[in-house]
């Protein structure tokens, strides 16, 4: 379009070179003063039909590439329908197979069938658990697939990692498929066991056949009135390679379309088959229309010009004036009745004001064009905007002459109307000085704004008490509602954190597991009431002993764990362990009932990026039983030789429970 536009000025500009070279000619029947209004509305003429012809040529590429932009978005629709209704046929598979980790071949191929009876572009549809393609539907021609690993296949292995990485579907293609051929691999990552442990199975890997995907989506049709290109291989958008069309197209400033895919998109660039034209098809015959309409212009100015050169060249300027006095206030009547502005005029002697019907309706008044005075106005503004309106109008009258204000008018029907109004103070010879200017409505922009505002106000309003609401939410989830402590959810995603590599950063991991002692029995005689008081007790202990960097949870009716970060000496949880038994002695007071409980400690502690945090919490487990055995009240810490003889005593406990079943013991 701007070519266009620049290709019209420049011809436009050459005609009109032409047009003054032609005037200063030394042909005496142009240089006459009654030939010269033929000569320039001949220019206009030549001027306006190259600004028509080339704004016909505009709109004709306009509407090209609405047409070319139409065909795009059919095609945009056919490929994001056809892909999407194949990604939701194999959703169910993916469900099942969540449910079914240990699903055989034949089980595979009877609900893969099933996604094939319905119409789709599916070329084939695989199962990989960790990342090894072992099943495979159809089986028959695809054999070379089975065994594929992802993560060996360069030209595979990305889209399958970011796949696992983000839990999400990820389209990749096209790309060369090792049973031959080319395809659109969509993968599902699939997850087993519940919500709260989910473990990656593997992928569902379901491939789109490139050429019936194409076909379906009109791509191929040997009607297609454009050529289209497509880019963003791998679900890349724009930054993508281009996979598909004639590179030149890319050049041809082609119109485009973004297509939608799970976690990614596409783009479309397409012009017509034939390429875009830069001459209208009908160009010629509105240059002959112009050329027409030029003569029936030019011709009788030029003949009218001539005859009455002579008997009317002293009323030439007069009539000029009053043509341009009748063109102009024409234009500014259609401007005020378009624009809707009412115009006004006060003779600041004598207070007469002058309204337009449209000023008188803004008012309230009668469209009567009956006279009126300056206390009409003061009289219709609102009581709040009364003192300022009054003082600005003042202002401008007296001091800057320039009058501008917006106000508020209350009709006499009750109805409120807001004014903008604008002026100017001016003297006639002769004359009394006056001020006149225009006001115009500005009611409904105003009513837009406060309510626009007010709209904010409610959405803003509603965001932070979703966001209350889920910060809320979170925390009771991952939170002890008596202690206020984190939970053992929130401990299992705190150990979950600390197992990633270098989350140590070589540091020593030692945990704590406490136990309360003689809790039930003052849970028996003094009721839930009395033990919630001691549990909430214990948290508070708890929490004074520990580092700020340290984390505290309870995990169970009157278990808790501290985790903690130490250097190579263990003493640290030893002395903290010491602290928390010393200060668990101490009597409580509950209702003039003395209570008195202890705690029995288990330590277990790794060092560096070796460390299993949840088997740490096992050792912590055992060090804590070997407390109790121990006669309570203390602490041990976690060893092999105490899980080996842990190990021992449910060996020989179970060879004694085996030897009762066979009675291989006598009285």
């Amino acid at each position: 379009m701007v070519v266009h536009l620049v290709l019209g000025i420049s011809k436009g500009r050459r005609i009109l070179n032409w047009f003054r070279r032609l005037a200063s000619a030394p042909w005496h029947f142009i240089r006459r003063p009654s030939s010269l209004p033929a000569v320039l509305a001949l220019a206009v003429v030549v001027v306006a039909g190259v600004f028509a012809d080339q704004q016909n040529n505009v709109l004709y590429q306009q509407s090209v590439r609405s047409a070319v932009q139409s065909e795009l978005s059919i095609i945009r629709a056919k490929l994001e329908g056809n892909i999407t209704s194949n990604m939701q046929l194999v959703q169910g598979l993916v469900a099942t197979i969540s449910t079914e980790p240990d699903m055989p071949q034949e089980r595979f191929s009877q609900l893969a069938d099933n996604l094939f009876n319905k119409t789709s572009e599916l070329r084939n549809v695989a199962g990989a658990p960790d990342l090894v393609v072992k099943l495979m539907y159809p089986l028959k021609g695809n054999e070379q697939a089975i065994g594929l690993d992802y993560r060996k296949n360069a030209s595979q292995r990305e889209a399958a990692l970011r796949a696992q990485q983000t839990g999400r579907i990820v389209l990749a293609g096209p790309v060369n498929l090792v049973q031959g051929g080319e395809g659109i691999i969509g993968r599902f990552p699939v997850f087993v066991g519940e919500s709260g442990s989910k473990e990656f199975w593997g992928l569902i890997s379901a491939v789109i056949d490139v050429q019936r995907l194409y076909k379906d989506s009109g791509l191929l049709a040997p009607d297609l009135p454009i050529a289209v290109a497509i880019r963003g291989k791998d679900g890349l958008g724009p930054d993508g390679a281009q996979f598909y069309g004639p590179d030149w197209i890319i050049a041809d400033a082609p119109v485009t379309a973004p297509v939608t895919l799970p976690n990614g998109s596409w783009e479309l660039l397409a012009v017509p088959r034939e390429g875009w034209r830069e001459t209208a098809p009908s160009a010629w015959g509105l240059r002959l229309m112009i050329a027409v309409l030029g003569g029936l212009v030019v011709v009788p100015i030029f003949i009218s010009g001539r005859l009455a050169e002579e008997r009317l060249a002293h009323l030439r300027a007069l009539r000029g004036s009053e043509s341009e006095l009748r063109r102009m206030s024409r234009r500014l009547k259609m401007a005020l009745q378009t624009s809707r502005i009412g115009i006004w005029e006060n003779d600041l002697s004598t207070g007469d004001l002058f309204w337009d019907d449209r000023f008188n309706a803004i008012f309230g008044k009668p469209q009567d064009g009956g006279p009126r005075h300056y206390q009409d106005w003061e009289d219709a503004l609102h009581p709040e905007d009364l003192e300022r309106a009054v003082e600005e109008f003042r202002v401008a009258v007296e001091e800057t002459g320039s009058y501008h204000s917006e106000y508020r008018v209350l009709n006499a029907d009750g109805e409120v109307r807001y004014v903008r109004a604008i002026g100017m103070v001016y003297t006639d010879p002769g004359s009394t000085p006056k001020i006149a200017g225009v006001n115009w409505d500005v009611t409904a922009d105003v009513e837009l704004n406060l309510s626009l505002k007010e709209a904010s106000r409610l959405t803003e309003a509603r965001n932070s008490a979703l966001a209350e609401a889920k910060a809320r939410i979170e925390h009771n989830a991952l939170h002890d509602s008596l202690t206020g402590l984190p939970n053992r959810r929130y401990l299992d995603r705190f150990l979950k954190d600390l197992a990633r590599p270098d989350a140590l950063r070589g540091q020593r991991l030692a945990l704590l597991h406490i136990d309360l002692d003689r809790f039930k029995q003052i849970n028996d005689t003094l009721g839930h009431a009395a033990g919630d008081a001691m549990l909430v007790h214990a948290s508070d202990v708890l929490k004074s002993n520990v580092r700020p960097e340290d984390f505290v949870a309870r995990i169970g009716g009157d278990e808790f764990v501290i985790v903690c970060l130490v250097d190579e000496d263990d003493t640290v949880a030893g002395d903290l362990a010491s602290r928390v038994i010393e200060r668990m002695r101490q009597p409580v007071i509950y209702e003039g009932h003395e209570c008195r409980f202890g705690v029995s400690v288990g330590i277990a502690s790794g060092r560096g990026d070796q460390v299993d945090a949840k088997k740490l919490l096992v050792d912590a487990d055992i060090a804590l039983y070997r407390a109790k055995s121990r006669g309570r009240n203390r602490f041990e810490y976690f060893s092999e030789a105490l899980q080996a003889e842990v190990i021992q005593t449910k060996r020989v406990a179970d060879q004694i429970l085996q030897g009762l079943d066979r009675g291989e013991f006598e009285p």
